[in-house]
């Protein structure tokens, strides 16, 4: 394989050093490409464009390239400058704009954002240490029923007018009755009674009962047990013949049975 020529050789090594170039001097288009196509700045580009004027007109692909590179909607607006000496103006001209499409588009997130905050903070419950006291009603009697029982007044509004038809004050005596229901004084000391604790107070004493009755059955139970069952003798004992058979029954200890088994037993040994 042959070695590479010194000009490959210079223009790989020039190509490595763009980024400090400054000049290309009267150098041939032909060798300047490729050390042009490695510059990354427009302002770099620029500034060989103005010492070299000899490329200009023939580098607008690399104008085209920084371009797209920088202004994402270039395809949309597309422009080219009349003088091609004139690139890097039409350049800076497109960044300027998006520069300014950028930022109003961001005040412009910004104002929403905003507003969605102070929406939201007008929407947030605040604890607050101001009491507003609510209107008085009639005691006793909830907002429902009073606003009940002032419909039901049979009042038309205005001034001194009370007249009122069959229909009316039969429907106004309902609702008096039903107000009067309502307005029923409570007993002080006495706590009201409620469902539950009815219930609850139903439920203990049928509980109660049902143990006593329990109780009771067991006590029956036991008290006919204990009089069916016989007495067995105990085992092995016989009566003795030193039982008492004689004398009036009104003594104490005295035994009918032991005294009928004696005179038997002294009639058989008669017998005998």
């Amino acid at each position: 394989m042959p070695a590479d020529s010194l000009l490959a050789l210079s223009t790989r090594a020039a190509a490595r050093l763009a980024p400090r170039i400054s000049s290309i001097g009267d150098l041939p288009l032909r060798l300047a490409l490729p050390i042009l196509s490695k510059v990354t700045s427009p302002a770099q580009l620029y500034t060989i464009e103005q010492s070299s004027p000899q490329i200009v007109g023939h580098i607008d692909d690399l104008w085209l390239t920084f371009i797209k590179r920088d202004i994402p909607n270039y395809e949309s607006h597309p422009h080219r400058p009349s003088n091609p000496a004139s690139w890097y103006k039409v350049y800076k001209k497109l960044k300027k704009q998006r520069v300014a499409e950028e930022n109003a588009s961001r005040d412009a997130l910004k104002a929403a954002m905003q507003g969605i905050k102070e929406n939201r903070e007008a929407n947030v419950a605040r604890f607050v240490d101001r009491r507003e006291d609510l209107p008085r009603g009639q005691p006793g009697v909830g907002w429902r029923q009073q606003a009940r029982f002032d419909y039901a007044t049979g009042k038309t509004g205005s001034k001194g007018a009370h007249k009122l038809t069959l229909f009316d004050k039969i429907r106004k005596e309902k609702a008096d009755a039903k107000a009067a229901r309502y307005n029923r004084p409570v007993e002080l000391g006495r706590a009201p009674v409620t469902a539950t604790r009815l219930a609850t107070s139903t439920a203990g004493e049928s509980i109660v009962e049902e143990r006593k009755r329990l109780e009771a059955e067991k006590r029956r139970e036991r008290e006919r047990m204990a009089t069916n069952t016989p007495i067995e003798p105990a085992c092995g004992r016989k009566p003795t013949a030193a039982i008492r058979v004689t004398g009036s029954r009104d003594e104490v200890g005295y035994n009918i049975l032991a005294d009928r088994e004696a005179r038997l037993r002294a009639m058989q040994a008669n017998d005998d």
